[in-house]
Formats: structure tokens, C-alpha cells, sequence
């Protein structure tokens, strides 16, 4: 049975019951500023060891004692998580550092970490009640909603925009969902909000401005540090980075890890660090100016559109803060350049994902973190989502006929490759 007890304001520490309360905070809520709610717990009679994780339950749920869901009927899986932490050594070689390690969540159900969420929050509303639930998505987001959705025999209403990939748009379509595009980004959350509001979808994300998220489903995003602390024979890294839009992730996986220090699994924390693209960094912005709320950017465009958001949720900020962490941005080319790298080591991550790698890069180049300390990127989607950025910088395809001197030939001319 979950120890959830109620919803406590990242900001002015208001506290709420169990409730569907998907727009922040109430009390502290201004035209300008939405603080995200998170999920409290009882931990008091909490009896959790190492050991407590190994059992027979599926996906993510064997974390279930630390996850918000009253009925364990309503777990929905699609069996997500337990995902590979790879040693990346062509990436550490190019950043200096010694450790550098990829937390792989392109192996999930739908390619992407937002499974993880999408479990939790997906059987969140089956708590509730709920009949439907809505996003606004350009891809990652909206393909794990109409999968765990159909899934859980839920609608799913998704509100996407005309200029995101045919790859994302099939992959969001084909799981059942019902799908719209709009023009502009931020006429999603308008069409979302409506929805919420007139018939009572479930939100699986944000629909306000700034972003407040869906609290429960960002608890989903816990099981990323409790499973790099297994996989690390309950050792931490010194710094955790993820590719970063409203943070989402970003503050899910430093709660992960402040869980399993305060229930004495692990002896120390993690510096977390915020990757995004640049024009895109709303949390760089904060730190550099020490604000307390989080700036409205001018909206930019990027190779990284996943991420290329122009403001971000209060608990980016929180973790960062309370981590002392981070935020690293990097430019198209650096994003496009950190793909190719990573994919040289097996892992064919989206721009949006390859922003955890480019910020290693660039951290380890500058001197700005330790050789000898240990790097876990996060790489949240599937290159195959998005694949004409990639092919920017693929020679292209030579066309040879059966004769081995033609194909020696083009081997030099496309690939520089002398066969002797």
C-alpha cells in the first residue's frame, strides 16, 4: 500500500490531500507564477532495504511502496524501466572525463523516459476515476499518453503542432489516440485546457503558463535514480544530467535520490544538471541572476525541439538549487556534434537527448567538474523519432553496381577509406 499522504507547494509549502490538482499551487498562484505541488510521503514506518525492490511486480511498480497509487489494480505497465547504464568511452574521451555513463531510455515501451511518467500518472487516473486524458506534445510525451492510455482502456485527446516529425506524429496516432496539431506551440495548451476544464480529461502534463505538470506522474520519474543507485551497487554519481524542459525529469530523479538517502540506502547525493538547448535555458538564466521564479524566454527555435521550450517549472529551480547543480546549454551544432559522438558508442539518441551528452562534453572541456568524477547522462528518446537531423551530417548513400572496383572507389570518394 502506498505511504502517499498528501500534496505539499515547492514554494510556499502549502499542503493538499491526494486531489486532482494539475494547475500548481492555489495559495500562491499569480498571473505570472504557478509553483509545481509534489507528492509527500509518510516515511516514518517505512521498512525499505536494498532488498525490498526484488520482487515478483512488473515495470517500475516493484518501486510501488514509494509511488502515489491507492489500488495496486490500477498499476498499469507496458513493462517500463530497468532500463541499461552503459559506459560511454568514446564520450569521455571527448570530454576528459574518466566515468561517463548513459542511463539508456531509448529501450522503453514507446523509446522514451516518458513511459516512466506515463505509468504512474496513467494509473493515477484510474484512482481518480478518470474517463480520458489530454497532453500537448510534440512526440515523446504524446506517444507514451495514447499508449498507456489504450493501455488502461482510457482515451487520449493529444494536441500536437503542425512542424513536428511524421515520425512522431505516426507513432502518436497509431497507439489510438485522438490527434490534433495547432499552428504555434502555445495554442496547444489553450485547446488542452479547455478540455480539461469543459470535460474533465485527465491532464497528463502541463496546460498553464508557466508549466505545473501532472505531480504524480513526475513521481514515475523517481525509479530513474532508484535504479542508477542499484545499478551502481548503491553508489551515486556526482552528477546527473538531463536533457531539461519543464524539468520534469530533472526533479524527479533528484527526489529519487533524496528518497533513498533519508531512508539510508544511499550515503551521499548527486549534483544534478540541467541540460538545454541555447536560447532555450530559462533555469541558466535564474542561476546566473538569482531569481526565485523563472523567466518567460522569447520562444526560439532548435535541433531539439523536445526540449526547446521558452520557460520551465519552479522545481527545476528546486533541484538545482538544493543539489547545487547546474545548467549547461549548447547550440545546435554542439547538440547535433554530441549525436554523432554517442552514436559511435551504440546509442542513437534524438537532439533533445543528445543535449545530456553535448552538456558533459562541455563540462568536462572547461574543467569544470573533476576528471575522476562519475557522469550518468540521462538520454531520454530514440533517434529514430527524428531522424532527418541526423541526416544532415550522413554522407549520402553510394550507389554501386556489382563490381568490386566500383565499391573501392566509392569507399574513397564517400568515406575516405583507401582498400588496398
Amino acid at each position: 500500500m502506498s505511504k502517499a499522504s498528501g500534496l505539499k507547494c515547492l514554494y510556499c509549502g502549502a499542503q493538499y490531500g491526494l486531489e486532482p490538482l494539475f494547475g500548481g499551487c492555489p495559495k500562491c498562484q499569480t498571473d505570472n507564477f504557478h509553483a509545481n505541488l509534489t507528492v509527500e510521503y509518510d516515511y516514518g514506518p517505512m521498512k525499505i532495504r536494498k532488498e525490498s525492490f526484488h520482487n515478483n511486480r512488473p515495470g517500475i511498480w516493484r518501486f510501488s511502496d514509494l509511488l502515489p497509487i491507492e489500488d495496486p489494480a490500477h498499476f498499469v505497465t507496458l513493462y517500463e524501466g530497468n532500463t541499461a547504464l552503459v559506459p560511454l568511452p568514446r564520450v569521455a574521451k571527448e570530454a576528459g572525463l574518466q566515468k561517463v555513463f548513459a542511463k539508456d531510455e531509448t529501450r522503453n515501451p514507446t523509446l522514451s523516459y516518458k513511459d516512466r511518467l506515463c505509468a504512474v500518472a496513467t494509473a493515477k487516473a484510474l484512482d481518480f476515476g478518470a474517463r480520458a486524458t489530454t497532453i500537448a506534445s510534440t512526440g515523446n510525451h504524446g506517444a507514451s499518453v495514447a499508449a498507456y492510455s489504450s493501455r488502461a482502456g482510457l482515451d487520449s485527446f493529444i494536441f500536437t503542432v503542425s512542424f513536428t516529425s511524421q515520425n512522431m506524429i505516426t507513432l502518436m496516432a497509431v497507439y489510438g489516440a485522438k490527434l490534433v496539431a495547432t499552428p504555434a506551440l502555445r495554442d496547444r495548451w489553450i485547446l488542452m485546457g479547455e478540455g480539461v476544464r469543459r470535460y474533465g480529461w485527465y491532464p497528463m502534463g502541463s496546460f498553464t503558463i508557466p508549466p505545473t505538470g501532472n505531480p504524480y506522474g513526475v513521481e514515475g520519474y523517481k525509479t530513474l535514480g532508484f535504479e542508477i543507485a542499484e545499478q551502481m551497487d548503491w553508489q551515486v554519481p556526482e552528477y546527473l544530467i538531463v536533457p531539461t524542459a519543464f524539468a520534469e525529469g530533472l526533479y524527479g530523479c533528484w527526489k529519487g535520490f533524496k528518497e533513498l538517502h533519508l531512508l539510508g540506502l544511499t550515503r551521499v547525493l548527486p549534483r544534478m544538471v540541467a541540460a538545454a538547448p541555447a536560447g532555450c535555458d530559462p533555469l541558466r538564466e535564474a542561476l546566473e541572476k538569482s531569481l526565485d521564479q523563472i523567466p518567460i524566454l522569447a520562444q526560439k527555435k532548435t535541433v531539439a525541439l523536445s526540449i526547446g521550450t521558452f520557460t520551465t517549472g519552479h522545481q527545476g529551480l528546486v533541484a538545482l538549487q538544493e543539489s547545487d547543480g547546474k545548467a549547461v546549454s549548447a547550440t545546435d551544432e554542439e547538440i547535433l556534434d554530441a549525436q554523432r559522438i554517442l552514436a559511435r558508442d551504440g546509442i542513437f539518441a534524438e537532439p533533445a537527448s543528445a543535449t545530456s551528452v553535448a552538456a558533459a562534453i562541455k563540462l568536462g572541456r572547461s574543467k569544470e567538474i573533476d576528471p575522476q568524477a562519475t557522469v550518468v547522462c540521462i538520454i531520454t528518446a530514440s533517434g529514430l523519432k527524428m531522424v532527418d537531423d541526423a541526416r544532415r551530417y550522413l554522407p549520402p548513400l553510394p550507389i554501386v553496381p556489382p563490381d568490386f572496383e566500383e565499391f573501392r572507389k566509392a569507399m574513397e570518394r564517400v568515406y575516405g577509406v583507401q582498400l588496398a
